[in-house]
């Protein structure tokens, strides 16, 4: 029982760090190349973009994760097409989703008191 309690205890002290720090830095990758950023500013800059839309970032992130996951289970059933049509079809669909909640995320302006505003 104790054990099972630890073990549940140590998943959640892991898991939620976890997701919370793959959000932040969801960006990382196109900081560094498209602002040509140093590591550190990079990390900071990524993590800069996802104050104030954490929680629809988190709602996008795991409907994307859902629907790969999804279709690639689809397509994997089909037998030898299945890693091919994974890798072209699906990895290009998750970065192309990514890149454009980049560029949503760039427009976005927080207000100071809390609220938001969005520049178009």
């Amino acid at each position: 029982m104790i054990s099972g309690l630890l073990i549940l205890a140590g998943l959640i002290l892991l898991i939620i760090p976890g997701i919370i720090a793959s959000i932040w830095f969801l960006f990382a990758g196109y900081v560094a190349v498209l602002q040509r950023r140093s590591l550190i500013e990079t990390l900071r800059q990524s993590r800069r973009l996802t104050q104030g839309v954490f929680w629809p970032l988190l709602g996008r992130w795991l409907l994307i994760i859902l629907l790969v996951g999804a279709l690639g289970l689809i397509i994997s059933g089909i037998a030898l097409a299945g890693p091919l049509a994974n890798a072209l079809l699906l990895a290009p669909f998750s970065t192309v989703f990514t890149f454009e909640l980049y560029q949503a995320c760039l427009s976005f302006q927080p207000i100071s008191h809390g609220q938001s505003n969005r520049t178009d």
